[in-house]
C-alpha cells in the first residue's frame, strides 16, 4: 500500500491518508505509528544498516509545502541525483535571533518558530522579518560532509505531533517495544532489587 511507503511529518496528512487507505481497504486494521525523525529520514535515504528493503519516502506538511513553495530554493543537481526522488521538499525554519551557544531550534512550522520567540518574553513587533530556511535533506548532507559542532541543533517537532506521540506511547505494545529496543542498546537501567533486611 502507498500509504504505508511513507512516513508523514504533519498529524493531518497522515491520518487524512490512513482513512483513504481504509476506506479502499476495509478488511485491513491500521493505525498511525511514530518514527523519529532522523530514523525516517535515514529509512528514507538508505542510510545505514538494517532498514526496509521498500523504497520509502518522507512527506512533508502539505501546509508548509503550499505556504513556501515560492520561496524554498529547488535542490542542487548533485542532491538531487544522488537523494531520493521520491521524498518531498522538507522545509525548516531557524532564526540566528533564537540561537544560542548551547541550543539553535530547528523548526517544522514557521508558527512554532513565531511562537517560540513570543514565548521568550519579546515583543511581536520587534521580530525580524527574516529568518533562514533549509531543505533538511540539504541541512542534513551540510552536517555529515561539514567539520562541526552539531550537538547544538534542536528539533522542534509540533504541538499536534507531540500530541499524537504521547497517545502512542500510551499504547502497551509501543511501551513494551521501547522497553526491549532500550534493553537491546543497554539503556535500560537493571530491575530493582528488594531490599533484604539485615
Amino acid at each position: 500500500l502507498c500509504a504505508l511507503c511513507r512516513r508523514y511529518a504533519d498529524h493531518h496528512d497522515v491520518q487524512v491518508a490512513l482513512a483513504v487507505v481504509q476506506h479502499l481497504h476495509p478488511e485491513r486494521r491500521m493505525s498511525i505509528g511514530v518514527t523519529p525523525l532522523g530514523t525516517a529520514l535515514a529509512m528514507s535515504e538508505g542510510w545505514g544498516t538494517g532498514l526496509p528493503d521498500a523504497p520509502l519516502r518522507l512527506q512533508a506538511s502539505t501546509t508548509v509545502l503550499r505556504a513556501t513553495k515560492e520561496e524554498l530554493e529547488p535542490l542542487p543537481d548533485s542532491l538531487r541525483q544522488a537523494l531520493n526522488a521520491r521524498t518531498s521538499a522538507f522545509p525548516l525554519f531557524l532564526m540566528e535571533e533564537l540561537q544560542s551557544a548551547s541550543a539553535s531550534p530547528v523548526f517544522l512550522r514557521r508558527e512554532d518558530l513565531v511562537a517560540c520567540w513570543q514565548a521568550s518574553g519579546r515583543p511581536a513587533a520587534a521580530m525580524p522579518s527574516s529568518l533562514i530556511m533549509y531543505d533538511l535533506r540539504v541541512l542534513c548532507v551540510k552536517m555529515m560532509s561539514t567539520p562541526a559542532d552539531w550537538r547544538s541543533l534542536v528539533f522542534v517537532a509540533p504541538q499536534p505531533s507531540m500530541q499524537v506521540v504521547d497517545g502512542t506511547r500510551q499504547h502497551p505494545a509501543v511501551a513494551e517495544l521501547e522497553r526491549e529496543a532500550a534493553a537491546s542498546r543497554g539503556d535500560e537501567p537493571p530491575p530493582l532489587e528488594a531490599s533484604v533486611p539485615g
